[in-house]
């Protein structure tokens, strides 16, 4: 992307506000992407505790989602302790996630720059697609939502933007059926 004046000025957790405050005094852009928090949570815990199980053959140290986010909320990741989207505040362009290919080629093209097609990486495949909201109970729900209650509101996130889960008997949350 240099050859049409873009560049990668942050990592995927990180940001350099020496970097940011060069792309603004030269009037660039700056645009970075945030996720449903309940989400994150749940690709946190896939790259933290499931896959590093499957990757080690280690499948009885999985330890239980709900076992697991009490602990990293109290505790810290290394990332979170500095806000869930610490480096939006610098962004004028907000991308979601959830539709970042079409999102990202329409800012690109704003610019003039072409398309891209977007790859994986570090996708975690034990995951089967499942949806975050089925790995909650009421309680992790509750959490995550005080927690994260602001970047919810900033950035209008919902645990079940669409209405399709309810609670199950089982104290989770199933997909309707």
């Amino acid at each position: 992307m240099q050859e049409h004046g873009w560049k990668t000025i942050c990592g995927r957790h990180d940001i350099s506000e020496r970097d940011i405050a060069q792309v603004i005094n030269e009037e660039g852009t700056i645009g970075c992407c945030v996720r449903n928090p309940y989400d994150v949570f749940i690709s946190w815990y896939y790259h933290g505790v499931v896959s590093n199980a499957v990757r080690t053959k280690r499948y009885g140290c999985i330890t239980p989602f709900e076992k697991w986010l009490p602990s990293v909320l109290r505790a810290g990741n290394g990332y979170i302790e500095r806000g869930l989207f610490y480096g939006s505040k610098y962004c004028d362009t907000i991308l979601r996630y959830e539709n970042l290919a079409t999102e990202l080629n329409a800012w690109f093209e704003s610019f003039g720059h072409p398309p891209v097609v977007l790859g994986f990486k570090g996708k975690a495949t034990a995951r089967n697609d499942r949806a975050y909201q089925t790995y909650y109970n009421e309680q992790t729900r509750k959490d995550v939502c005080i927690y994260c209650a602001k970047e919810l509101e900033e950035f209008g996130y919902d645990f079940d933007p669409d209405g399709e889960f309810h609670l199950t008997d089982e104290g989770y949350y199933s997909k309707i059926q």
